[in-house]
C-alpha cells in the first residue's frame, strides 16, 4: 500500500514538473522525482541494449541471403550507431537537470521503439524489392530527430532559467 502511495506521489511530482514546468514544486519533492528519473535511466539503458540486439537481429534476418560478410559487418555498425549514441549519452546524462533528463530518456525510448517498429515491418512484413533502404535511412533520421529534440529541451531549459 505504501508503494502505491509513493508511486502516486512520484507520478504527481513528475506530472507537475513536466506539465506545469514548476521547478519549485519539483525541488520540494525532488527526492521522489529524482528516484523516478534514476529508475527511468536504468530502464532506458536496458531497453536501449535490447533494442540494439533486436535491431541487429532484424537486420541480419533481412540480409540473410547476402553473401558479403564485409557488407553485413558495415550494416551492423550502421544500425548500431544510434543505439551506441543513446548509450553514450545516457551514461553522461546524470549532470543534466531533471527536465532535460526526462526529455532525453523519453526521446531515447520513443526513438528506440520507433526504430524497432520500422525494422520489424521491413524484416517480418511482405517481401520488398529493396529492403536495405530503410536500414540505411533510419539511423541518420534517428540521429537528426534525437539531436533536434535534445536541443529543443536544452533551449527550453535555458529560457526557463533566464526567466527565473
Amino acid at each position: 500500500m505504501q508503494e502505491r502511495r509513493q508511486l502516486r506521489h512520484t507520478a504527481s511530482a513528475i506530472s507537475n514538473l513536466v506539465l506545469a514546468g514548476d521547478m519549485t514544486n519539483a525541488a520540494s519533492s525532488g527526492t521522489n522525482a529524482e528516484a523516478f528519473v534514476d529508475r527511468l535511466q536504468s530502464a532506458t539503458r536496458i531497453i536501449t541494449a535490447l533494442g540494439a540486439v533486436c535491431a541487429v537481429g532484424l537486420m541480419l534476418y533481412t540480409g540473410r541471403h547476402n553473401k558479403s560478410m564485409v557488407l553485413m559487418a558495415m550494416f551492423v555498425a550502421w544500425v548500431l550507431a544510434p543505439f551506441a549514441t543513446f548509450w553514450y549519452a545516457n551514461s553522461h546524462s546524470a549532470r543534466l537537470s531533471v527536465r532535460r533528463r526526462l526529455a532525453f530518456y523519453g526521446t531515447t525510448l520513443i526513438l528506440t521503439l520507433g526504430t524497432l517498429i520500422v525494422y520489424s515491418v521491413v524484416a517480418l512484413g511482405p517481401p520488398r524489392p529493396k529492403p536495405a533502404f530503410l536500414f540505411l535511412v533510419v539511423p541518420p533520421i534517428t540521429g537528426v530527430l534525437f539531436t533536434a529534440i535534445i536541443a529543443i529541451a536544452r533551449f527550453a531549459d535555458r529560457g526557463e532559467s533566464l526567466q527565473a
